[in-house]
Protein backbone atom coordinates (compact mmCIF):
# COMPACT_ATOMS: atom_id res chain seq x y z
CA UNK A 1 0.00 0.00 0.00
CA UNK A 2 1.74 3.48 -0.84
CA UNK A 3 0.75 6.20 0.74
CA UNK A 4 1.76 9.81 0.84
CA UNK A 5 1.15 12.30 3.93
CA UNK A 6 -1.18 15.53 2.70
CA UNK A 7 0.72 18.61 2.47
CA UNK A 8 -2.53 20.60 3.15
CA UNK A 9 -6.16 19.69 3.77
CA UNK A 10 -8.59 17.90 6.44
CA UNK A 11 -7.07 17.38 9.52
CA UNK A 12 -10.53 15.07 10.83
CA UNK A 13 -11.64 12.69 8.34
CA UNK A 14 -15.39 11.21 8.22
CA UNK A 15 -15.59 6.82 8.87
CA UNK A 16 -15.75 6.80 5.09
CA UNK A 17 -12.62 8.88 3.62
CA UNK A 18 -10.50 6.73 6.32
CA UNK A 19 -11.57 3.67 4.75
CA UNK A 20 -11.01 4.44 1.41
CA UNK A 21 -7.51 6.30 2.27
CA UNK A 22 -6.86 2.58 3.56
CA UNK A 23 -8.43 0.18 1.35
CA UNK A 24 -10.81 -1.21 3.53
CA UNK A 25 -14.66 -2.14 2.78
CA UNK A 26 -15.67 -3.12 6.08
CA UNK A 27 -16.84 -0.17 8.60
CA UNK A 28 -16.42 -2.82 11.47
CA UNK A 29 -12.70 -2.34 10.47
CA UNK A 30 -12.50 1.07 11.38
CA UNK A 31 -14.44 0.44 14.62
CA UNK A 32 -12.21 -1.28 15.71
CA UNK A 33 -8.56 -0.10 15.00
CA UNK A 34 -10.62 3.20 16.46
CA UNK A 35 -11.84 0.70 19.75
CA UNK A 36 -7.72 -0.32 20.14
CA UNK A 37 -6.78 3.01 20.03
CA UNK A 38 -4.59 2.02 16.39
CA UNK A 39 -6.32 4.96 15.02
CA UNK A 40 -6.77 8.51 16.74
CA UNK A 41 -10.86 9.68 16.60
CA UNK A 42 -13.41 11.88 18.03
CA UNK A 43 -16.83 11.84 18.29
CA UNK A 44 -19.24 15.12 16.98
CA UNK A 45 -22.76 14.99 16.44
CA UNK A 46 -22.82 10.47 17.57
CA UNK A 47 -20.36 10.50 14.35
CA UNK A 48 -16.43 9.78 14.19
CA UNK A 49 -14.26 12.19 12.59
CA UNK A 50 -11.30 10.30 12.32
CA UNK A 51 -7.55 12.42 12.57
CA UNK A 52 -5.98 12.13 9.26
CA UNK A 53 -2.39 11.67 10.35
CA UNK A 54 -3.09 9.10 12.10
CA UNK A 55 -4.70 7.01 9.13
CA UNK A 56 -1.47 8.07 7.77
CA UNK A 57 0.55 6.71 10.44
CA UNK A 58 -1.15 3.49 10.90
CA UNK A 59 -0.61 2.80 7.10
CA UNK A 60 3.06 3.52 7.19
CA UNK A 61 3.04 1.02 10.03
CA UNK A 62 4.04 3.33 12.93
Amino acid sequence: MTTTTPQAGPLLVNRTKAMELLGIRDPRVINRLIQQGKIKAVRIGGRYRINVSSVYAYASGE
